[in-house]
């Protein structure tokens, strides 16, 4: 069963300067999920990119 994993905008954008998104964060992130080798759906936020 695959497991659901919400990624907070906040996290992988930067408030502080909207549009801007966190594209070393986001590649970790990526890196871990792909690494723990279970089904998973991913939702995220829209940060900055959403205000």
């Amino acid at each position: 069963m695959p497991v659901i994993i919400k990624l907070g905008g906040s996290v992988i954008t930067d408030k502080a300067n909207p549009g801007v998104i966190h594209r070393e964060v986001i590649a970790k992130l990526a890196a871990a999920i792909a690494e723990a080798k279970t089904p998973a759906v991913i939702v995220h936020g829209a940060g900055s990119l959403g205000h």
